[in-house]
């Protein structure tokens, strides 16, 4: 849109003739919806693939990796990486479909998840890649047990378990009714992710465990389904060209 400003007749004003920045709204609605289900689909499968109890102390799971290395495949760790790079992103891309409809309640959400998982990610250690690495380089299974130990009971990364558990039972589930009563995706979708997050830490044993967040993936993809079905001025606003004094 050009802009237009008081001055002399007939003077070039310094926006005239300026085209509007490109639009993105499409790629930001898009990258969200192919990024929505992905994180939870790709730790419920982990989950599933795993031969050792994923909350397994870390001297058992050390001595059950030595024994067997394909009890934690090392896909294992690809599939840590989507978690930990898209979960965030997949919280955003139902707030994007919620913030609207029901704001106090995306916001809780929001506020409960995002910094939740963020200390989550940065700052508990991976027990389960500790003990491949531990086995893959010969290392001191006991002398690295007092590592992990040491830094899960440090304050700050108390602090983040407790907030990340929180997120993902009480931030997960609250986003879950937000996309439900928010009416932009079936019901169906809000449903399975209040599901999903909500009863992931209570299942008992890996399996159920995995479907469980499985189950969550499904309510992602439900909000997936309606970005893609949404136009972009429903998404959010177009772009607009810089304003010059």
């Amino acid at each position: 849109m050009t802009q237009i400003h008081e001055g002399s007749a007939g003077a070039a004003t310094p926006d005239e003739g300026r085209r509007p920045p490109r639009d993105a709204r499409r790629y930001y609605r898009w990258a969200l919806a192919a990024v929505a289900p992905l994180p939870l689909a790709a730790k419920g499968v982990e989950y599933l693939t795993l031969g050792v109890p994923a909350g397994a102390e870390f001297t058992d799971t050390a001595q059950a990796i030595a024994a067997d290395p394909s009890v934690a495949p090392s896909s294992v760790e690809a599939f840590g990486a989507v978690f930990f790079a898209l979960l965030i992103p997949a919280v955003l891309a139902v707030a994007a479909l919620t913030w609207r409809r029901v704001p106090r309640l995306t916001a809780a959400a929001v506020t409960l998840t995002v910094p939740g998982f963020a200390l989550g990610f940065g700052m508990l250690p991976n027990e389960t890649r500790l003990a491949q690495l531990t086995q893959e380089l010969g290392l001191d299974v006991s002398a690295v047990a007092a590592l992990a130990k040491a830094w899960a009971e440090q304050p700050l990364a108390m602090l983040a378990g407790l907030w990340f558990i929180v997120a993902i039972v009480i931030g997960l589930g609250m986003l879950g009714v937000a996309l439900w009563r928010s009416r932009q995706a079936p019901a169906w979708a809000g449903i399975a992710l209040a599901l999903g997050g909500a009863t992931h830490p209570f299942l008992p044993g890996n399996t159920a465990q995995g479907i469980g967040l499985l189950i969550g993936a499904i309510g992602f993809g439900g909000a997936s389904y309606a970005l893609l079905r949404m136009r972009d001025d429903e998404f959010a606003l177009p772009p607009e060209p810089i304003t010059v004094a």
